[in-house]
């Protein structure tokens, strides 16, 4: 075996992690103090190559997609990871949905049989990808994980079956090594080994899902434990254990380990990467001795078993090196079953039943497949015979949220999906026109997802509202922000109609800096979308924000970015038209039926007050009864309570002597109650019942003979 040098100019470089690019004799390294470093991949790189700079900081651990050479992740101290799309021409942050405080020694651990998930450790648990740093979730980690976290917990993907997630620090002194069984979804301790301390490392093997290592550098005691059961009993490999000398009975150097490897075309090879170089053992861990080769004797930090027959090593002082074994050419991972992906479900629009359409990545060949919702079962497919993704309809019983989830089956062992969360909207019919006040609905009308329909200070009725103030992306978890939708279920015929859409509105979100729509520094704004199937949505109006407002009687927008800039919140007085019609985007045209939403968008950061919307008429006229002049109740005319649930009271006081007629209307003009009210004495009492009606505004309209009065009621 010949091992050569992959880093030229760098042969005191302090690497920590190192991996190789698939198909290319292209290396990446992160190395203390000087970040992460790339080679040309038009040249295969030797000891006289050049590396080029990728990302600042202290360089840590870094990974390469085994299938998808572009793909690429690396980082600093913290957490501070970036990826790669691109084979290294651009990179982005990806963790800025991280939860809890990072490391200094930043952990990167992913499959080469599923290379798209990706895992890294903070002191609430494991950060989970599953599209390589596109989104993060959090899988929290209890019992003593938090209480020992350090800067040198690790995190070790089963090199044999990616269902299998090693994740610790310490063993004894109150510390746990932790194992998931599920894909990395829950973590739970295993039994100790011995009151061992802090450890170096976590590392698997090959081809054995059982088995896994745990590193040492303790001083006269063992260095590599394993176990062959998940974690359930331990045995020390390097003759350490119990052996009063403090020597090793089996000839491994009493120096502490970083790194482990099980050469996977022969299982009794073992190398253990130690402070004096490696250290090897080719009768399963009876007998070690240090390797005798050009490699030096530096402390090894990361090996890698790769593609080409190369292991990749990690030098803590003498850069990146390779072996290359011809006995390795052939190889690939262990063969494994993965699960499936569930990446969208939504509800298919038709006007008989509640059919939800699910997309499922099919990473492997399943015997079946099934779709549950709720736990409930509602799909069983068996064509699930290719690795593709795919789509499933199913069709539940009734409206209402929803947890969809897909199970692959397989030689008859469950591999479950991913959940979604879904809301199955009622089922209503189309119409050319709409129209509410917000005070007048029956409770269908509309999805609502961080929206809600109700009263808010400053104004009057009920109105629908943005969360207030609503929530930066960060604190939701997304990494690129999220949206804030309230969607109208009931479908809209396109007419002729103009303006397509009226309402009253109230836009207090950030700005951005002058940029236009969708600029990325355009930052939060609101905007009306119509689909004509539920899923692909299209603009009706460029988004806008408190600085892009329609001027009302001459005026300007400094109302609604006045208070952005002081931090106020929205009122009635506030309030501003806006007219949208269904045409203006060429996306619609007379005849189509369509969904329309209001969607607000919120970025990573910085947040406002939201967004209030009021008196909606979609290919309507105004109602009736606006316009009104309300007279001023004589000081002898009172309606009280008001609001009211319902029930009020109109006294006369001396005034208005004889039969007065009284008439309650809504909003839209309608006339819900007509009643004589006898006040022949000028003064009397009378009790008004509209319960029994939903809530909103309505007018109370009083008449004798030329008088004539009206005031408005709310109902509450």
């Amino acid at each position: 075996m010949e091992v050569l040098p992959s880093l030229s100019g760098y042969n005191t470089t302090q690497t920590y992690g190192a991996d190789k690019v698939h198909g290319f004799d292209q290396y990446f390294e992160g190395a203390q103090d000087n970040g992460s470093w790339l080679s040309d991949r038009s040249e295969v790189a030797s000891s006289s190559s050049s590396y080029t700079p990728e990302i600042g900081g202290d360089g840590f651990e870094v990974i390469t997609h085994f299938t998808d050479a572009d793909k690429m992740m690396g980082g600093a101290q913290g957490n501070w990871f970036f990826r790669t799309l691109d084979g290294g021409a651009s990179w982005e942050y990806t963790a800025g949905s991280f939860v809890g405080s990072g490391p200094f020694i930043s952990r990167l651990s992913t499959s080469y049989q599923d290379p798209e998930v990706v895992y890294a450790v903070t002191s609430s648990g494991a950060m989970k990808t599953s599209n390589f740093g596109e989104s993060w979730e959090l899988k929290s980690i209890g019992g003593t994980w938090g209480g020992r976290f350090w800067s040198g917990t690790d995190i070790e993907v089963s090199l044999a079956n990616p269902r299998f997630v090693w994740a610790g620090g310490e063993m004894g002194n109150g510390g746990e090594i932790f194992l998931s069984k599920d894909w990395g979804e829950t973590f739970d301790p295993v039994p100790g080994f011995a009151n061992m301390g802090l450890i170096t490392g976590l590392y698997s093997h090959p081809t054995e899902d059982s088995t896994a290592y745990v590193l040492f550098g303790m001083s006269g005691a063992a260095k590599v434990i394993e176990t062959k059961d998940l974690g359930q009993t331990w045995k020390d490999l390097t003759g350490f254990h119990l052996n009063v000398s403090g020597k090793s009975s089996k000839g491994f150097p009493d120096v502490a380990v970083y790194s482990f490897l099980v050469m996977p075309n022969n299982i009794d090879i073992m190398w253990a990467g130690t402070d004096i170089g490696l250290v090897e053992s080719t009768d399963g861990a009876e007998s070690w001795h240090i390797v005798n080769s050009n490699f030096p004797n530096a402390s090894t930090w990361d090996m890698k078993v790769k593609d080409q027959g190369q292991i990749v090593l990690a030098t803590h002082g003498r850069g990146i090196w390779t072996a290359t074994l011809d006995d390795l050419n052939d190889f690939v991972p262990n063969p494994v079953i993965l699960p499936p992906v569930l990446n969208s479900v939504h509800q298919v629009d038709v006007d008989d039943k509640y059919l939800l359409k699910s997309n499922v990545f099919i990473k492997s060949i399943y015997d079946s497949l099934l779709i549950k919702a709720d736990g409930v079962v509602y799909g069983t497919f068996y064509d699930a015979t290719e690795i593709v993704d795919k789509d499933y309809e199913f069709e539940v019983p009734e409206k209402g949220d929803y947890i969809v989830q897909a199970f692959g089956f397989k030689d008859r062992v469950e591999y479950p999906s991913n959940q979604l969360e879904i809301t199955v909207n009622p089922i209503l019919e189309a119409k050319t026109s709409f129209v509410t006040t917000f005070s007048d609905l029956v409770g269908d009308e509309f999805s609502l997802d961080r929206f809600r329909i109700g009263s808010q200070s400053g104004f009057e009725g009920r109105l629908l509202n943005s969360d207030h103030p609503y929530v930066d992306g960060i604190s939701e978890g997304y990494d690129n922000g999220y949206s804030l939708t309230a969607m109208l279920n009931i479908p809209i015929i396109i007419t002729d109609f103009r303006p397509s859409i009226k309402f009253k509105e109230v836009v207090i979100v950030e700005p951005g800096d002058g940029s236009s729509y969708p600029a990325l520094r355009f930052y939060d704004y609101v905007i009306v979308e119509a689909s004509k199937d539920g899923i692909n949505w299209l603009k009706l109006i460029d988004g806008y924000d408190s600085d892009k407002c329609i001027p009302v009687e001459g005026g300007n927008c400094i109302t609604w970015l006045q208070a952005y800039q002081t931090g106020a919140t929205g009122n009635q007085d506030m309030f501003k038209s806006r007219e949208i019609d269904f045409d203006a985007t060429g996306y619609f045209q007379e005849g189509d039926t369509v969904k329309v939403r209001f969607r607000l968008y919120s970025d990573d950061l910085t947040v406002a007050w939201g967004w209030g919307v009021d008196d909606l008429y979609i290919q309507a006229e105004p109602p009736v009864v606006q316009g009104i002049e309300f007279t001023k109740l004589e000081k002898n005319i009172s309606i009280f309570p008001n609001p009211t649930n319902g029930i009020f009271s109109i006294e006369f006081s001396d005034t208005w002597k004889g039969d007065v007629e009284c008439k309650i209307i809504d909003i839209f003009g309608r006339e819900i109650l007509t009643k004589e009210l006898n006040n022949n004495l000028g003064s009397s009492s009378h009790e008004i019942d509209i319960s029994t009606k939903n809530d909103g505004v309505f007018i109370v309209q009083l008449v004798q003979d030329d008088r004539k009065t009206m005031k408005k009621i709310i109902k509450e």
